[in-house]
Formats: C-alpha cells, sequence, structure tokens
C-alpha cells in the first residue's frame, strides 16, 4: 500500500491551538449577537399570548355587560350577580371571579411573562395570582376607556394604599417587571393594544376626558 505522502498528500492530525482558539472566538461572537435576538423573540411572543389573554377577558367583560344593562361587574351590585362592593376593598379579583361562567379558564389571568402562581381554581382566585388590572370607572358605551391591562402600570406613587389613582396629572408609564417598555391594555370595546409609556399617557388622558 503506498504512502500517502508519495500521493502529495500530508496527514493532518486535527486543529491546532490557535485554530480552535479562532474556531471559539466565532462560536461566541455568532452566540453574543444570536442571543439578543432570540431573548426579543421570546419577549415578543410572550406579549403577543398576554394580549391574546386579554382579549378573551375582554370578550367575557362585554358579554356581562350585555347581560346587565351595558354595565361591568364593578358597577353592579353583588346581589345582582355584580363585584361593586369590591371596588373600595381593592379585592381586584372579585370582578373577574365574578365572571367565571365566561372566562372558564381562571389561568387566563396570568400573563405569561409574569412570575405568579397560576391559579388552579376559581375559588383560590386572589390579588397574589392576577397580572391584569381594572379600571372601576370605565364604561362599555366609551371605545376609549381603559378597562383591563398589564398590572405593572405605575404612577409613581409607592406609598399609595388602597386601589390605585390614575389620573391625568399622573405621570403613568410601565414597570419593566413584564414586558420591558411596553404594556398592554384592553379597552372597553374590547380589543387590545400594546402601549409604550408616551402612548399610555395619551391613552389615559382620552380615557379621562371620555367621561
Amino acid at each position: 500500500m503506498r504512502d500517502l505522502s508519495e500521493l502529495g498528500i500530508r496527514r493532518r492530525g486535527g486543529f491546532t491551538l490557535i485554530e480552535l482558539l479562532v474556531v471559539i472566538a466565532i462560536v461566541a461572537v455568532l452566540a453574543s449577537l444570536l442571543l439578543p435576538v432570540i431573548a426579543k423573540a421570546k419577549t415578543k411572543a410572550l406579549r403577543v399570548n398576554c394580549a391574546s389573554n386579554l382579549r378573551q377577558v375582554g370578550v367575557a367583560f362585554r358579554g356581562f355587560s350585555s347581560d346587565h344593562n351595558n354595565l361591568f361587574p364593578m358597577q353592579v351590585p353583588a346581589r345582582s350577580g355584580g363585584s361593586l362592593e369590591a371596588v373600595q376593598s381593592g379585592h381586584t379579583w372579585r370582578h373577574y371571579q365574578v365572571m367565571s361562567n365566561l372566562l372558564v379558564n381562571p389561568a387566563l389571568l396570568v400573563c405569561p411573562a409574569d412570575k405568579l402562581k397560576f391559579p388552579t381554581n376559581w375559588a383560590g382566585l386572589s390579588n397574589s395570582n392576577l397580572s391584569y388590572f381594572v379600571s372601576v370607572d370605565a364604561l362599555a358605551d366609551r371605545s376609549s376607556h381603559l378597562l383591563s391591562g398589564d398590572r405593572n402600570i405605575t404612577n409613581h406613587n409607592p406609598t399609595a394604599a388602597g386601589p390605585g389613582v390614575l389620573t391625568t396629572n399622573s405621570q403613568i408609564g410601565w414597570t419593566r417587571d413584564l414586558h420591558l417598555d411596553n404594556g398592554n391594555i384592553l379597552f372597553a370595546d374590547g380589543h387590545v393594544e400594546t402601549l409604550d409609556d408616551e402612548r399610555l399617557q395619551k391613552a389615559m388622558l382620552r380615557h379621562q376626558t371620555t367621561r
């Protein structure tokens, strides 16, 4: 059998140390480029799934209002199937619990980007496993009214107790807990929008001026 060297073919033992380091460096560069893209895509996917949850919540709110003279649960007393009495107590979960027949699955009330524990049944629902706020003064016939949305909405007043108060004088925005610099808002007509801080402030202004 002829030796490979006689055919002009040199034997090669594998990567040299320098070649291995070059390969590692290339892989590291590619990873640094791809990881932010992958993270951004994951963030967007979670935000889209959250918006889908809120659309289903909107269907429930609209269904409730159609059966209660165009009123949402927080405007209807408990004796008539609503949650009016829970407004002052700050028990936000009650406004959703009274719509359990329309929402069916309480897991819809946890944003996929949230780290809250999913409620396994309606009896176990509380503010501690609820990702969405409720605007108690939202009117069903005002399409621009904010009805619900991500819980990390803030008026930058950490000392406030009880139900949060958001007004046009508040510099409202989002914390970075869920969707970084954006958040999902459910409007009273059932549509959902993803808003940054500036657009959220404008939406709040429209809400206040159409009350």
